[in-house]
């Protein structure tokens, strides 16, 4: 029988009361697989899955495909491994319009994956594998994950420009920098685990994991300079007015001192004793 496994992203909220559970990950870099983490709903018998504190996401175990995700996978058992692409399409789609060619479909002795815009299909091509599955889904959702974690910068981003908000830009900037130095890699696997380091490729190209990471760092490295030269220019107009005012509030100063220096003068009788001196000549 095929199972449903549907991933809907959540508030963290919703992880309060959940019991926490311990997943070994270790065909992914060691930083990263810190930073996964389980949660498990006792009543529901829901699983919850945390990557680096940012993204959640609530996975759920059908026999029917839910209405109600984000994303979603099959798993398809060995007894139906000779099911045609028209049928896998039909899963992923609900039509028969997908195209399955060596750009969205990894397909080996064991196993074969086929990736659509918001699911993906595992046929296991002999016994259970439901590790080698649930491997796939982790990084499937690390991919989105990652994706997610760009969108919510650029948005962040977008608000402290229109705010003129330099100093959140630089701080955002330096987030994104410290986040992909620890935890962003062109290849989160551990490069002896050859099957699901080529699956990664896959995710990655498909959906544009990489390019989208880069996209949105050039365009806050670009927005934050932007900003930078604008603020450059205020200040350095407010220094030229500045120079100006300073001038001008200088040449009143010296007016006003020649008028005092002229009053005084005339008081202590200078003028009159030099008019004086010229009537008696």
């Amino acid at each position: 029988m095929i199972k449903y496994y549907c991933f809907k992203e959540v508030d963290k909220r919703e992880l309060n009361d959940k019991l926490e559970i311990k997943k070994n990950h270790k065909f992914l870099n060691e930083l990263i697989q810190e930073e996964i983490t389980y949660f498990k709903d006792e009543s529901t018998k829901k699983e919850y899955i945390n990557y680096f504190d940012k993204v959640y996401f609530e996975i759920e175990v059908n026999d029917k495909k839910s209405n109600k995700y984000d994303f979603f996978a099959c798993y398809i058992p060995s007894q139906k491994k000779d099911i045609t692409n028209e049928d896998i399409s039909n899963e992923l789609r609900g039509t028969k319009t997908l195209n399955i060619n060596d750009i969205n479909c990894y397909d080996n002795t064991d196993i074969k994956v086929v990736f659509s815009e918001n699911g993906f299909a595992f046929i296991s091509k002999f016994e259970e594998q439901k590790d080698k599955f649930e491997r796939i889904y982790v990084l499937y959702l690390l991919a989105h994950t990652y994706n997610f974690h760009t969108e919510t910068l650029m948005k962040e981003i977008s608000i402290s420009h229109k705010n003129n908000h330099l100093e959140k830009m630089t701080e955002l900037k330096k987030d994104i920098y410290i986040f992909d130095l620890n935890y962003f890699f062109s290849n989160p696997v551990d490069y002896k685990k050859q099957q699901l380091h080529t699956i990664w490729t896959y995710l990655s190209s498909i959906y544009k994991v990489e390019r989208n990471r880069e996209e949105m760092k050039n365009q806050v490295k670009d927005l934050v300079t932007l900003v930078e030269i604008e603020l450059k220019e205020i200040a350095e107009k407010n220094d030229k007015n500045k120079t100006f005012w300073l001038a001008i509030f200088g040449l009143l100063i010296t007016m006003f001192s020649l008028v005092s220096a002229y009053k005084d003068i005339r008081e202590m009788g200078w003028l009159n004793n030099e008019n004086s001196t010229i009537e008696k000549k």
